[in-house]
Order: C-alpha cells, then structure tokens, then sequence
C-alpha cells in the first residue's frame, strides 16, 4: 500500500471498495490475508506518523488489482488531538452509533469521556476483517454438505 498523498479528488474511482468486493464471489481467503496485510501496513504507518485513520471500514478501502488503497481521511486526527466522545448511555445518540457506526470501537459510544486511540483504530480494524471474513464461504464445509446430500440422495435410491 502507497500513500497517495493529501489531495482531495472528486473523480469516480473505477475500483470496488472491500465492501463491494466481498460481494462480487471474487474475495478467497487468499486475497483477504493479502488486503489485510496491506492495511495494516498502512496504519502502522499512519500511527507511526502520528496519525489516526478514526473511520476503518469496508467503504474506505479500494481494491485495485494487487494495490489496496485507504481512503477518506475526512474524520483523521493527530494521536494528540484525538476527539472525545461524550455520548451519554441510553440517549439518541448512542442509538444512532449503534446503529451506524459499528465498526467504531464499543467504548467511544458507550463510556463517557473516551477518546479515539491506536486502539479504537485497530478496533476498527478487527471489525472489518471480522465482517469480511464472514462473507466467505467455507470451502469444507460446503464440500461436506454435497457429500453429505450425496449420501442421503444415494440412501433414497
């Protein structure tokens, strides 16, 4: 993964997300170790910087060929300047990151006074690797239900 550096481009990017690529049927375990590897690498290498990504997830990461590209940068901050969350617990605001932003780490909507860290971002990280990994099919166990269809399918003859 490159750093492509600070400037804003309003073109279409003609590559998936990983969240429209893990819908394609293209995404092996294979490819996802690879764009893990990749995104990693880039946030080790933000974090060494100073930086915090504070928005990982599926959309704000392109799959071009062999390349991995993060992006959006929009929430970024320094590990210095790192926003605090003061989400008060049972209120309309913590239903909302509930809802739509699980991949943020559990604690910056459900303790008071948390700030965003390496850990949130890693959080993050786990997430949607977790999420991804779930949408691919698991080769043996899809091998043993055909033979087990085969089975009973011979049985019935």
């Amino acid at each position: 993964m490159e750093f492509l550096g600070n400037s804003m481009e309003s073109s279409h990017i003609p590559y998936p997300t990983l969240a429209s690529f893990r819908k394609t049927g293209q995404l092996d375990i294979h490819k996802l170790k690879f764009i893990c590897k990749e995104v990693v690498s880039a946030i080790m290498y933000i974090h060494g910087k100073g930086i915090l990504h504070n928005d990982i997830k599926g959309d704000n990461v392109i799959v071009a060929g062999d390349r991995i590209v993060l992006i959006d940068f929009g929430k970024a901050t320094t590990i210095k300047c790192a926003v605090q969350y003061n989400i008060t617990p049972g209120s309309e605001e913590q239903s909302t990151y509930n809802t739509y932003h699980r991949h943020f780490a559990h604690e910056l909507w459900n303790i008071p006074l948390t700030r965003q860290s390496v850990m949130t971002d890693t959080y993050s990280i786990g997430y949607m690797f977790n999420h991804t990994a779930c949408s691919i099919p698991y080769e043996p166990s899809i091998q043993l239900g055909r033979q087990m269809e085969a089975a009973t399918l011979s049985l019935l003859d």
